[in-house]
C-alpha cells in the first residue's frame, strides 16, 4: 500500500469524516492500518479540520536516526538535559509499524518532534493528537518505564541550555501512559493528566487522570487528546473518557492537587506556551511499543511552530 508521510502547515486537505470506531478493523492484523484523512468526530467538533503532522511509520526515515538534529525529518532521539541518548537500534520497522524498544531508562523519552541539539523541529498549541498503538501489559514486570504519548514544553526541554529561554512556569500533558510501578504489574490503566510545573517547586497536577480500562493492549487501540483553550479532553477509541478545564482566575474542574495551595489559574499556561509543546513517543527499557500512526489534527485556533534556534 502507497502511503505519505508528510508535514502540513496550514494546508486544507479532502476529508471525510469518522462516524464511529470499529474494534474488529482497528485491531486485526499484524501489520499496519492506514487511517486515512478521516477526521475524528471529536476534532472537528473543536473546529481542528486540517491534518498538520503525520506520519504512518512505513519506513525509518522520518527518524534522525544519525542523532545530528539536522532539520527535515519528524522525530529526533537526541534528549535535553544532557540525558543518554536512546541508541538507533531502539528503533525498527516491520510492516508499517514502528516498534520502540528503548535501551535506557529516562523517563519514557524515546523519540520527540524537535532536537535540543540544533533547536530545530516542530512544536504545537492546541489541536487533536491521536496514535494507534499496542504493547505487551506483562513486560511491566522487568521495567521501571511504561509506554508513553505525550506533550511537553519545548522552551524548558529543547532551549534547556539557554537561560534566557527557559520559563519558571510551564507544562506537560500526558496523552497516555501506561503507567505501573517499578518492576510490578500493570492494572490496565489509562493515565491521561495535565501538570503544571513550576520551577523549585513541583507540579501542580490534575486529579482525574486515571481510567480503568477493560481493553486488551495486546491489540491495537487509538489513545487521544483533544486540547483547547481552558479545556483538555482525552479518548480512547474514540470515545471520551477524561474531561479537564480551567480558566485564567480561578482553580480547574476537577480541582488540581499538588504541592501546598494551589495557585489560581492553574494550567492556563497551556493556552499560550512561549515556544509551543513537542510531541514525544517513548516506552520503558525492556517494555516495547508498537506504534502503527500518528496523527496531528489542527485548525484556525491551533498553531504548528516552526523551532529554530
Amino acid at each position: 500500500m502507497d502511503r505519505r508521510t508528510f508535514l502540513v502547515s496550514g494546508a486544507v486537505v479532502t476529508v471525510g469524516v469518522a462516524t464511529g470506531f470499529n474494534a474488529s478493523a482497528a485491531q486485526a492484523g499484524t501489520h499496519g492500518h492506514h487511517p486515512g484523512n478521516r477526521i475524528p468526530r471529536q476534532a472537528l467538533g473543536a473546529g481542528f479540520n486540517r491534518l498538520v503532522f503525520s506520519d504512518d511509520f512505513d519506513s525509518l526515515r522520518t527518524i534522525d536516526l544519525a542523532g545530528t538534529g539536522r532539520p527535515g525529518k519528524l522525530w529526533y532521539r537526541d534528549l535535553p538535559w544532557n540525558l543518554e541518548t536512546v541508541p538507533a537500534s531502539s528503533f525498527t520497522e516491520h510492516r508499517s509499524v514502528l516498534t520502540i524498544d528503548q535501551g535506557v531508562e529516562n523517563f519514557n523519552w524515546g523519540l520527540s518532534t524537535a532536537s535540543s541539539i540544533t533547536k530545530r523541529g516542530t512544536a504545537f498549541v492546541h489541536g487533536y493528537y491521536e496514535a494507534r498503538i499496542r504493547f505487551d501489559p506483562a513486560d511491566a514486570l522487568t521495567t521501571k518505564g511504561w509506554p508513553s504519548f505525550w506533550l511537553y514544553d519545548a522552551a524548558y526541554s529543547i532551549y534547556f541550555d539557554q537561560p534566557d529561554m527557559v520559563p519558571t512556569r510551564f507544562g506537560e500533558i500526558d496523552i497516555f501512559e501506561a503507567w505501573h510501578a517499578e518492576n510490578d504489574t500493570y492494572l490496565n490503566e489509562f493515565i491521561g493528566s495535565i501538570k503544571e510545573w513550576h520551577k523549585d517547586v513541583g507540579a501542580y497536577s490534575s486529579s482525574n487522570g486515571w481510567y480503568d480500562t477493560t481493553a486488551d493492549w495486546k491489540q491495537w487501540h487509538k489513545v487521544g487528546l483533544l486540547w483547547e483553550k481552558n479545556h483538555a479532553a482525552w479518548y480512547l477509541d474514540d470515545q471520551p473518557i477524561i474531561d479537564v478545564t480551567w480558566n485564567t482566575t480561578g482553580q480547574s474542574t476537577p480541582p488540581a492537587s499538588g504541592p501546598g495551595e494551589v495557585p489560581d489559574g492553574v494550567f492556563s499556561i497551556l493556552d499560550n506556551p512561549r515556544k509551543g509543546m513537542v510531541l514525544i513517543l517513548g516506552t520503558g527499557n525492556g517494555f516495547p511499543m508498537d506504534v502503527d500512526w500518528v496523527r496531528v489534527w489542527g485548525g484556525r485556533r491551533s498553531k504548528v511552530i516552526t523551532l529554530r534556534p
